[in-house]
């Protein structure tokens, strides 16, 4: 009878590894598995079972300690926390140091950041300051922190919808849209948390482009 729930329960952790978002959980389901079964080996007298699972769970062990010193090693300051957890919708530290480490700060002032039309190179996310938009020549929003620049473009690979401009100094976080293409082929967990960012952004703009074209129509 032990044996059998024993067996179920590895089973259980396989099957429930394969619903799990980060590759931390899906290493600590596997190892539990590989613990069921090698008690299973043990008290079904299975050494081969017990042996190719010791080596496996063995394995995932080293590697969960090696994420462990990793985010250990990585400090995040309070302006990167509030990003990780506001913009990135708290996405785990590892994939948003992946994603915060691909791009770069820059300082504009009083520029012109993006034209209508033209397809801009890079992606970024207001840090601090402010930026106007505008769209044929008429002011259409402000945006403030938290909000992207270039992420239409980035999503549809087309020209800017608008241009926008820097209100005296703001600090960007930029991201070569080359570089997030290249992060995409070892961080899948963190390009999909900044395509969820950038969607979610998107979303933002067009209900605030919507509800000022409404109040216009009503005048």
């Amino acid at each position: 009878m032990i044996p059998t729930i024993v067996l179920n329960l590895a089973y259980i952790a396989l099957v429930g590894s394969t619903f799990t978002r980060t590759v931390v959980w899906l290493r600590v389901m596997i190892l539990m598995g590989s613990v069921c079964f090698i008690t299973y080996g043990l008290l079904a007298g299975i050494p081969s079972m017990v042996f190719w699972n010791v080596l496996t769970g063995s394995l995932h062990v080293v590697n969960l300690a090696r994420i462990a010193r990793t985010r250990r090693a990585t400090t995040s300051s309070p302006t990167e926390e509030w990003f990780r957890v506001n913009v990135f919708d708290a996405v785990d530290g590892q994939a948003f140091n992946a994603i915060w480490s691909g791009g770069r700060r820059s300082v504009y002032t009083d520029q012109v950041l993006t034209r209508q039309n033209v397809r801009p190179g890079t992606v970024a996310v207001i840090v601090r300051g402010l930026i106007d938009v505008y769209v044929d020549d008429r002011f259409v929003q402000r945006l403030g922190p938290g909000s992207f620049l270039g992420e239409m473009s980035y999503v549809s690979g087309h020209g800017a919808t608008a241009v926008t401009v820097a209100r005296g100094q703001v600090d960007l976080h930029e991201w070569d849209v080359a570089v997030l293409e290249s992060l995409g082929a070892k961080e899948l967990s963190a390009v999909r948390a900044f395509e969820q960012a950038v969607m979610r952004s998107l979303v933002t703009k067009m209900s605030a482009h919507e509800a000022s074209s409404a109040q216009e129509l009503a005048r």
